[in-house]
């Protein structure tokens, strides 16, 4: 659907207990704050600022201050934020943030722009690298950087790998819930098919009887009248109970045709959700085709030493403050002489150069 056509949604004030949660398809834009316990999804969303609550987007995320305490954020377009803090986002295309990012983790498809901000006390994994104002602080612990990697492409296919075995295992839950129910209908058949033999075997003996009957009084043998009285009584039990079970289990096969109803039908809609899944899974490995890793760290101001920094392949730890540089991975070829013995300390795969 073009984005031009999309329902929009405008929620003018905050989004809490009273309004409740939101699941829209289409854009939404909240004029006051998203509050902590609450959840939106949506396409793009636009909103003050979040506190705590969670996000699921297949657009962009647009928040004119800060996300604070929010632990459940996944967007499959990019997000703007004025700062992050104490946050989990993950998010397919790229993070811009104006001023700090602090104590949070960023799974980013594309790259973390903080052009002019600060970055302490937190992991950053930006599968297109990383665009730094100021990197750490001498109080914070050292951040983490995961550049390059596939750590946004593998967290999110895992994810929707295990939604889909999930589903799966559902389907196999109701089929064998239906399985159940089509054992339960052939037992059911067979009683049926089991009392009609009964009965119609004890109205062929009552009209035997019934032909019998009269030559038996005119003998006048009590006894022997008896004896026949006692038979068809017990026929007319046996046909009786015999209909009793034909339906018993004629009320039973109804419900029971009704849920198995019910449980392929819930399958089908299942088995298309599991199809949807598989083509959100597509869409994710064609981005990652699409865009190529890029393992490197531009900072623009300063990085505290105990930055940790981490490629494809290669890992480094400052051991000293860096100020103005580009960090990026190169091949071991153009770092070594192929013929020295250490060409596999990966420490060294990292190239530093000073900012112009």
């Amino acid at each position: 659907m073009n984005k031009e056509h999309f329902p929009k949604l405008h929620i003018r004030g905050d989004v809490n207990g009273d309004t409740g949660d939101i699941n829209f398809n289409g854009d939404v834009t909240v004029d006051g704050v998203v509050k902590s316990g609450c959840n939106i999804k949506c396409a793009s969303l636009s909103t003050q600022s979040v506190q705590g609550a969670k996000i699921s987007l297949t657009g962009d995320l647009h928040v004119s201050h800060g996300i604070i305490d929010a632990h459940t954020i996944t967007v499959r377009g990019n997000v703007y934020a004025e700062y992050i803090n104490n946050s989990k986002i993950k998010a397919l295309g790229n993070i811009v943030v104006q001023k700090e990012i602090i104590d949070s983790e960023l799974f980013i498809g594309g790259r973390c722009l903080n052009k002019n901000g600060l970055i302490t006390s937190s992991l950053i994994n930006a599968r297109s690298g990383v665009v730094a104002g100021r990197v750490g602080t001498q109080k914070a612990s050292p951040s983490k950087f995961q550049i390059g990697a596939e750590g946004i492409i593998e967290m999110m296919l895992s994810e929707l790998d295990m939604r889909i075995k999930k589903k799966s295992d559902e389907i196999k839950a109701i089929k064998k819930d239906i399985a159940d129910f089509e054992s339960e209908e052939k037992i059911l058949h067979i009683k049926i098919s089991d009392a009609l033999y009964v009965q119609d075997r004890a109205q062929i003996d009552l009209r035997e009887i019934e032909k019998q009957l009269p030559t038996i009084e005119a003998s006048e043998d009590i006894m022997q009248v008896q004896k026949m009285m006692k038979v068809v009584k017990e026929l007319k039990e046996k046909a009786e109970i015999a209909e009793k079970t034909i339906n018993e289990a004629f009320e039973r096969q109804a419900p029971i045709a009704e849920q198995i109803l019910i449980k392929q039908r819930r399958v089908e809609a299942i088995e298309n959700e599991i199809n949807a899944i598989e083509l959100k899974k597509r869409g994710v490995k064609e981005l990652a085709v699409k865009n190529e890793p890029k393992a490197e760290i531009n900072v623009n101001s300063k990085m505290m030493s105990g930055t940790y920094v981490a490629g494809k392949k290669a890992k480094l730890v400052l051991t000293q403050n860096l100020s103005r540089c580009r960090i990026y991975e190169t091949n071991n070829e153009k770092m070594f002489d192929s013929k020295k013995e250490d060409t596999n300390n990966i420490d060294l795969i990292f190239n530093i150069v000073a900012l112009s």
